[in-house]
């Protein structure tokens, strides 16, 4: 794949990171490189350290795939910086309109994984529903956004790791679950003024998360692959809930709400996000 394009997609990514309720697990899945990004993030091992330790860098940039992840994890970095300098106010006048695009891209997803775990049993539908219960009630469990955290590095470490596993999963939004955890704002604030004295524990707990997380769900995959897109699809069905337009929130503040007129532009948008999602799956066939 093209420096270019995995850069692209890696913006995407970042950017949907911080969308409250929009997964860039979920982003990956579409786009086609989800597992290949669990794969990437895999190969982060002990024969790494080893190559690093032996000076053996020729081997160590073909065994960590470098290519493929220095493109992609700076589109990441870029978008996650473009969300909190640019997307965001536009998120802020816009977001009806935004979600419902996602809201459209997302049950295309939804349906793609579908058909990779059909016929549905009863494990399948059981697991299915746990995680669509779990995503859907989230975001009752936010903390007040006028609530004192704590900013300690440790407790930043441990959001980090937290936050960086629920990015892995499709349908489990990162920024939903900062929202849960009371530090959407606080993180927002310290990438767009970059204040080192939390993005440095933050960021380091987040690729701890990455990389330890990552072993679980590669395992899960090989081992329970059915059962754990099931529980993928669940979370995938949950998030569609936070993302509706005409329920919507950011940050506890209320959409406007949609007019006729406005309506009819988001159910627009709302099939367009389903025909980019079916247009990215015959892309990726």
């Amino acid at each position: 794949m093209p420096s270019i394009i995995l850069f692209l997609k890696g913006s995407i990514v970042g950017i949907s990171n911080g969308v409250p309720g929009l997964s860039g697990g979920t982003i990956a899945f579409v786009l086609g490189i989800y597992k290949e990004l669990i794969t990437v993030l895999k190969v982060w091992d002990r024969r790494a350290i080893d190559l690093m330790l032996r000076g053996k860098w020729g081997l160590l940039v073909q065994h960590l795939r470098l290519s493929w992840t220095i493109p992609f994890i700076t589109g990441v970095s870029i978008g996650i910086i473009a969300f909190a300098h640019m997307v965001e106010p536009l998120l802020a006048r816009w977001a009806a309109f935004v979600f419902a695009l996602f809201w459209g891209l997302i049950l295309s997803s939804a349906y793609t994984m579908g058909k990779q775990i059909v016929p549905l049993g009863f494990s399948q539908v059981a697991v299915i529903a746990l995680g669509l219960i779990f995503v859907w009630w989230l975001p009752q469990w936010q903390w007040s956004p006028n609530e004192t955290r704590e900013l300690s590095w440790l407790i930043l470490c441990g959001v980090g790791v937290i936050t960086s596993a629920s990015m892995l999963l499709p349908g489990l939004s990162g920024s939903l679950v900062l929202l849960t955890l009371g530090y959407y704002a606080t993180i927002l604030k310290a990438v767009s003024e970059l204040e080192m004295s939390i993005l440095i524990p933050f960021g380091g707990g987040m690729l701890l998360g990455l990389f330890a997380f990552v072993r679980l769900i590669a395992w899960l995959l090989e081992r329970y692959r059915v059962l754990t897109l099931s529980l993928m699809l669940g979370f995938i069905l949950g998030s569609l809930r936070t993302l509706w337009p005409w329920t919507a929130s950011v940050e506890d503040q209320m959409l406007m709400p949609l007019g006729l007129g406005n309506s009819f532009i988001a159910i627009g948008l709302m099939i367009l996000g389903g025909v980019i999602g079916w247009l990215i799956e015959q892309m990726s066939l």
